[in-house]
């Protein structure tokens, strides 16, 4: 499903298309989010497994190569699929994206008073963990923006937000959980970046 993707790819997707004029585009839930599976242990989660699971998709696909484009832990995974499988990358694109462990430990410092501030310990409901999730991936312009309805544009994907929320359960806390311990225990070493160049 990978929900959170849609407005990332609607802006990609905007672009000329190659001159065959075709694009086939695959974005998916990374285990313990979405509709993908929620391991119960905590061993099951590590970026390099998600990347095995990111290479066991495109082989379901038939894919046996791709240009890869990953944001914040999807580009960690990204970066992993890229040094493990390298002649399998076409291309590689990376935003938000850190090489682990104490190499975001300055951007978090820098960053959690305001996810605090937006309810990073506190967000309980639908809405509140939407305000967060917001805050966490897009501008303040871009949010002020006026739709096609002239609605703001932060209000429309706050109750977009919400109707996913609704109709299911995003995340579970195990889920969450080893997402988070993947992201901290993720590292790229100089190995894997010579493999990747």
């Amino acid at each position: 499903r990978g929900e959170g993707w849609r407005y990332n790819l609607d802006a990609l997707l905007s672009f000329k298309p190659p001159s065959n004029g075709e694009v086939i585009c695959c974005w998916f839930d990374n285990r313990g989010v979405g509709a993908s599976s929620h391991p119960d242990h905590k061993a099951d989660y590590s970026t390099g497994i998600m990347a095995k699971d990111a290479l066991g998709l495109m082989d379901y696909l038939g894919w046996e190569k791709a240009h890869m484009f990953g944001h914040s832990m999807g580009g960690m995974i990204a970066c992993k699929v890229a040094s493990m499988a390298p002649d399998r990358v076409l291309s590689l694109a990376l935003i938000s994206v850190t090489g682990g462990r104490w190499q975001a430990l300055k951007s978090i410092i820098r960053k959690l008073p305001g996810h605090i501030k937006h309810g990073a310990v506190t967000a309980k409901t639908a809405e509140a963990k939407a305000r967060l999730t917001l805050y966490a991936h897009f501008s303040r312009m871009w949010l002020k923006e006026n739709t096609e309805n002239t609605q703001r544009r932060k209000e429309q994907l706050i109750e977009e937000y919400m109707a996913d929320q609704a109709k299911d359960d995003y995340s579970t806390g195990r889920g969450t959980e080893g997402q988070l311990r993947a992201v901290w225990g993720h590292r790229v070493s100089n190995v894997d970046i010579a493999k990747i160049r």
